[in-house]
């Protein structure tokens, strides 16, 4: 948890993500292969806009490493789409190897590089929350409906109003 509802809702949204892409590792390539192509996709694309998200709100709050946060980001894309083009040059094993990564960043990232900027922010958390509504209004990320309750949860449990 960063206590950044928007983030905290993204995360969220992740490790959903990466659960279904796991349990569908377990069923016949034939069975799995249009769903989890199209949830791997699904992924990569949240993945940009949760990076974006992240990267936007430590520019506006003044995050002091910054530039180091986004050299990971860019880091985890590369090795990302190089794991993407051995699966769609045929090397299926690629597809387990890229959900173990994606599992396995996340975690590692939230809990270490994440956490960092949350302790940055943990001073003034209303700003932090103002600025998550900023990024919302002015960058245009939508929170789809099945995100709402997640973010209007979390941000509840803050003693905030949603966005």
């Amino acid at each position: 948890r960063t206590n950044i509802p928007l983030i905290d809702m993204q995360h969220l949204w992740l490790f959903k993500m990466v659960v279904e892409m796991e349990s569908m590792l377990h069923v016949s390539f034939a069975e799995r292969r249009t769903h989890l192509e199209r949830v791997l996709a699904d992924m990569i694309d949240y993945v940009e806009i949760h990076f974006n998200s992240e990267e936007w709100l430590m520019a506006k709050l003044g995050y002091a490493d910054e530039k180091g946060h986004h050299r990971l980001h860019d880091d985890f894309r590369r090795t990302v789409q190089k794991l993407k083009q051995d699966y769609d040059a045929g090397n299926h094993h690629s597809l387990s190897s890229l959900v173990t990564l994606l599992r396995q960043w996340l975690l590692t990232h939230i809990v270490i590089e994440d956490s960092k900027f949350a302790r940055a922010c943990a001073h003034d958390p209303q700003t932090t929350i103002n600025a998550s509504r900023v990024l919302i209004r002015e960058k245009e990320i939508a929170i789809p409906r099945d995100q709402n309750l997640i973010y209007t949860y979390i941000t509840a449990r803050m003693g905030a109003s949603g966005a």
